[in-house]
């Protein structure tokens, strides 16, 4: 009786906690028309005071469905099971080609899973870019994977900074020269 109570209070723990996997869609029955000719790349990663955030990514797809001008395919940065921006592009139906998507979004990086997910969807309609079935996923993509993009700081060249320095000290000379002419002779 304790083991059978035990299993069914184990159970109902395991179904009750709240479980974020991940940061993508619910995972659905779409089977992909478009498909990955390569594997999904992560160019870049770079995120900015102001919480401007950017993911560059590319990746080789097959086109097999004309979905009016080419078979169209999304990206979507997913946050929390949130989409933050996606970015669709095309390719002619039998032909294969590098999409490379660039996509930017403000706002700091939930913690409910950790990261971000990039997942690619063959989309029928850019106003749908969510739906669709998955190509390509990766999830997640860490805050220590992006890079921090800064303002450059303004600098002088070496040869500038020479010159500088050498007008400076001809100022502090007449400077010196002059106050020590202004002095009454004792």
């Amino acid at each position: 009786m304790q083991k059978k109570l035990s299993a069914i209070l184990a159970t109902f723990l395991l179904f009750s906690l709240p479980v974020i996997a991940a940061n993508g869609p619910p995972p659905g029955a779409a089977l992909p028309s478009a498909t990955a000719a390569g594997a999904l790349t992560l160019i870049s990663a770079t995120t900015s005071p102001g919480l401007n955030n950017q993911i560059v990514a590319s990746q080789s797809i097959t086109g097999t469905t004309n979905d009016g001008s080419g078979d169209l395919v999304c990206a979507t940065i997913w946050d929390d099971g949130t989409p933050k921006v996606s970015q669709c592009l095309s390719v002619p139906v039998g032909a294969t080609q590098t999409l490379t998507w660039t996509l930017n979004w403000t706002g700091s990086i939930l913690t409910g899973a950790p990261g971000v997910g990039l997942y690619v969807v063959d989309a029928t309609s850019a106003a749908t870019p969510t739906t669709g079935g998955a190509i390509s996923s990766i999830d997640p993509i860490l805050p220590s994977q992006f890079s921090s993009a800064s303002s450059p700081v303004p600098t002088l060249s070496e040869w500038a900074l020479i010159v500088m320095a050498l007008i400076v000290g001809a100022f502090g000379v007449v400077h010196l020269r002059r106050r020590s002419n202004r002095r009454p002779a004792a």
